[in-house]
């Protein structure tokens, strides 16, 4: 644009190109405004407060059942009971006031612990344990109270030998 040997044609050479650049740039960004937006990526609905009992539920059914040496795992009553306080606990993400324990369960601490811990992992997921849970194990059911709160938070998620052949035989 101006002659090599101006020292201010110079400068103007670099403001012109400068300009030139933006001018660039500011053409891309109205093409990708112009251009229609993709849909975005499709919406998890978060379960309603039913569906979470529900699926609380269909995991503890069992209990209300035998254990796999033909015992009862625990009266009817107590269950109705644990369902209640786990219908709480899955609503109001607290403890439920006034518990009882349930005594001694014919089943083993770690299969409810794991129980539980799937019943977590299927409505919040596992990255974050909610400490209400290890308190509510603790608080609902007698059997863990020589248990520590940080063994029980800290083998959650660990899964018993024989949890899944257990389940298949006390399902019959």
């Amino acid at each position: 644009v101006w002659t090599k040997g101006n020292e201010k044609g110079k400068e103007l050479n670099k403001v012109v190109k400068i300009l030139e650049t933006e001018l660039s740039i500011l053409n891309r960004v109205q093409f990708i405004k112009d251009t229609p937006a993709q849909s975005p990526l499709p919406q998890i609905e978060k379960p309603t407060l039913e569906q979470n009992k529900k699926i609380a539920n269909e995991y503890l059914q069992f209990l209300k059942g035998y254990n796999i040496h033909k015992q009862k795992i625990m009266p009817d009553k107590e269950f109705q009971k644990l369902l209640d306080y786990t219908f709480h606990l899955i609503e109001f993400e607290t403890l439920p006031k006034k518990i009882k324990s349930i005594p001694q369960s014919n089943i083993s601490t770690e299969a409810l612990r794991y129980t539980f811990y799937l019943i977590h992992k299927q409505l919040y997921g596992t990255k974050r344990i909610k400490k209400v849970w290890i308190n509510f194990l603790h608080n609902v059911f007698s059997q863990f109270k020589n248990s520590d709160l940080n063994t029980t938070k800290t083998k959650f998620s660990a899964k018993p030998p024989l949890y899944d052949m257990d389940m298949e035989q006390m399902k019959k």
